[in-house]
């Protein structure tokens, strides 16, 4: 499953999400069906789950690609649930922000409010875990039409980034730096009508 992850993004960059959505659900519930049966070993079977959340996972951000909402969600959702099972904190964390995007993409700014909030609850998280669920929390903000605490968060967000980076950030948090701040900073004021 792991090989396929990469080939299955792979083709994403040739060919969009529409092209390989399929393929990544079929191998999302075969490795799903295995855990279903209950044939995966003890032994493995929490690398089993962290495999399969992160099939789900990409599974999910493909069928987002396609414009299938509902079945986004569903996979992201999954996501996080194996990941918890699997106690891949990374993953769990990566599934929540995925789940707090996906909400202000499609106008649930209060569910993207609290997945921000529960990110920014946990006290262990690494900080560009925390810049990243600020940043989703100030667009949902916008969303909902909090001006002010949309734009005090993206300016602790911006504050945050340069103290950020550390050997506990997960790989998933590489995009995030001052340029995306910004970009998320003009959509959140887009969204609130001032551009």
């Amino acid at each position: 499953m792991r090989t396929t992850i990469g080939y299955l993004l792979d083709r994403d960059n040739k060919y969009g999400g529409d092209a390989v959505a399929g393929a990544a659900v079929q191998v999302w519930r075969a490795g799903q069906q295995k855990l279903d049966a209950g044939s995966v070993p003890g032994k493995a079977q929490a690398e089993y789950l962290a495999t399969v959340a992160e099939v789900a996972e990409v599974s999910g951000w493909l069928l987002f690609d396609a414009g299938r909402e509902a079945e986004s969600r569903a996979a992201f959702l999954e996501s996080h649930m194996l990941a918890r099972h699997a106690g891949d904190k990374p993953m769990g964390w990566f599934a929540l922000d995925i789940l707090a995007m996906h909400g202000i993409e499609h106008q649930r700014p209060g569910e993207s409010l609290q997945i921000a909030d529960e990110i920014l609850a946990d006290s262990k998280i690494p900080p560009r875990v925390a810049l990243v669920a600020r940043i989703r929390k100030a667009r949902a903000l916008a969303s909902a039409g909090h001006r002010q605490q949309s734009l005090n968060e993206f300016a602790v967000a911006r504050s945050a980034i340069g103290d950020s980076i550390t050997t506990r950030d997960p790989s998933w948090t590489w995009w995030v730096g001052d340029r995306q701040v910004s970009g998320h900073e003009g959509e959140a004021l887009l969204a609130l009508g001032e551009i």
